[in-house]
């Protein structure tokens, strides 16, 4: 999983569900006890006026301060709406991919719960990866989101501290991206012990799970790669592989590549390239890829509640950057041609007396 930020020792990463925070990991100092709370208004289902019920494309948070909040409307034509109201006590938040529920950590002590934001659950993530800094270990916990509960710890205090970690669907392949004296090296924990290399790169920026699958893409800024990896017994539907597989390269576009996600099916993969600010659509059956160009440098991407939109992070640590009014940028898959555009924030009205 990919690291969302960083503070006072804690790493909140990506969820990969497919997070720890698949999208891939989630981090807390402290004995992790995942537990589900009732999250109030998750779910504004009516216009501001009372009329008309309005749709949510998906959700958008930020870390400072700690917020959430709905984007409003369809594919295209959407607004960024108030924030929602969380318990007092959130220190940290990221959202699951499919957006059915969000990972907060509350206060300082390395407790995490299970906020339910009412989806429909298809492409949700069942599994979570937590790491806590202090104890040098990643829990993954199972269940999500309605019984959430730790299922196994692994010690990777040998490894130093993980650069960036992701877990499986079901949670039971952990992937872990660390460092060493060529670069980085990918290690795989299966849920059954016995724990492997499965490849060697020039440095790891994030790791994401196809949806549904015990295979997982890795994006190297170094060697400009984006890596295929056959994590469980099998190779990917399709056709069987061993080791890792470069899917794109330079010369299909990848350009300092930071960050990926899966598509709702696990058959595409969308890559955020930095170096020429273009996303890129890889098409894992066809074997093509498509570039899409971004009005500025994307720091990530992550799965909207309506799968086939993907909001972009522009800020540190892959937090909305300092848009006007808060707006932020997405990508529309459903939409021909494939494009990135803006979303605004929910403008207000004063009234007049």
């Amino acid at each position: 999983m990919n690291c969302l930020l960083r503070s006072s020792g804690v790493a909140v990463c990506a969820l990969l569900f497919h997070l720890a925070v698949s999208p891939g990991g989630f981090a807390a100092d402290g004995k992790v006890r995942p537990r589900a709370v009732p999250l109030p208004a998750a779910m504004p289902a009516n216009s501001p006026d009372g009329g008309l019920q309005v749709p949510v494309l998906g959700y958008v948070s930020r870390s400072s301060p700690v917020e959430l909040r709905p984007i409003l409307g369809i594919s295209g034509a959407a607004l960024l709406g108030d924030a929602i109201a969380l318990p007092g006590n959130v220190t940290a938040l990221a959202l699951a991919p499919g957006q059915e529920y969000a990972v907060a950590q509350m206060g300082d002590q390395g407790e995490v719960d299970i906020l339910p934001l009412g989806a429909d659950g298809l492409g949700a993530a069942a599994a979570v990866a937590l790491y806590s800094s202090r104890r040098q270990a990643i829990q993954v916990a199972g269940g999500l989101p309605a019984s959430p509960q730790v299922r196994r710890e692994v010690d990777v205090s040998g490894l130093g501290a993980p650069g960036a970690f992701a877990v499986s669907d079901d949670g039971q392949a952990l992937l872990v991206a660390s460092p060493d004296a060529t670069g980085c090296v990918l290690t795989l924990f299966p849920a059954d012990g016995g724990a492997r290399v499965v490849a060697h790169a020039g440095g790891i920026s994030a790791i994401r799970f196809l949806a549904g699958a015990t295979d997982a893409v890795a994006t190297d800024p170094v060697w400009n790669q984006v890596l295929l990896l056959a994590a469980g017994p099998g190779g990917p539907p399709g056709g069987a592989h061993s080791g890792p597989q470069v899917i794109a390269g330079e010369a299909d576009g990848v350009s300092t590549p930071v960050d990926a996600v899966s598509s709702a099916l696990g058959r595409r993969v969308l890559v955020i390239n930095q170096g020429n600010q273009t996303l890129l659509d890889v098409d894992l059956d066809a074997a093509t890829t498509a570039a899409v160009p971004c009005p500025f440098a994307p720091a990530g991407i992550r799965m909207l509640r309506q799968k086939s939109s993907f909001w972009l992070t522009d800020g540190p640590g892959g937090q909305p950057g300092g848009l006007p009014g808060g707006a932020v940028w997405a990508v529309h898959t459903d939409l021909a041609p494939e494009r990135v555009s803006l979303i605004p924030a929910l403008p207000h009205v004063e009234s007049v007396q």
